[in-house]
């Protein structure tokens, strides 16, 4: 598997050569090209094979801050305040 950057775009290709049996071979090939949105830091593209293999590519946006909200017990809600999710 390879996984190529040029300029803005990515290319994630891979190929595998399988031996069969009476001297035949399979030969299967796949290439995906991705388009790098603009806010992405080019040099900050990662990849990893997960532990299932599964193939994880990661970037930075521009600008992204990471915010930190607090947690306060026994917070109450009233009927018509909106709760995105629970836990």
């Amino acid at each position: 598997m390879q996984v190529v950057l040029t300029d803005d775009m990515l290319c994630v290709s891979g190929e595998r050569i399988e031996a069969g049996s009476g001297g035949q071979t399979l030969k299967r090939s796949f290439a995906r090209k991705y388009c790098i949105p603009a806010d992405i830091h080019l040099d900050s593209i990662r990849s990893h094979l997960d532990h299932n293999g599964m193939l994880v590519i990661t970037g930075s946006r521009r600008g992204w801050r990471e915010t930190h909200i607090s947690i306060h017990p026994g917070a109450h809600y009233a009927r018509n305040d909106s709760i995105i999710s629970t836990v």
